[in-house]
């Protein structure tokens, strides 16, 4: 099995909730808000299409368990005036 970019990671997550009416139907119900959470070990974000709602897991330094390698991830979660930013980043690591 080769190595998957994690632009497609993140790309194939989008498109699973994109399509999942079910998971679509919960998201509506949660009042607004930014949702972290963890234990997963990969890093991936998610927002409704009108952004009210942001699911966050900032990934694993300790044991990041993702297609990218060498290297760990962190978040960056920006907060001004009600809006939301969410920044990925990654740093090498051997």
């Amino acid at each position: 099995m080769g190595d998957i970019s994690f632009e497609a990671f993140t790309r194939d997550i989008h498109r699973y909730f994109d399509r999942d009416a079910q998971f679509q139907q919960r998201l509506s119900e949660l009042p607004p808000g930014v949702y972290l959470f963890g234990h997963c070990h990969i890093q991936w974000h998610y927002a409704s299409d009108d952004g009210r709602v942001v699911l966050l897991d900032a990934g694993s330094c300790g044991l990041p368990l993702e297609c990218v390698k060498d290297s760990v991830p962190y978040t960056i979660l920006e907060l001004t005036d009600g809006t939301v930013r969410v920044e990925e980043r990654r740093l090498p690591f051997d």
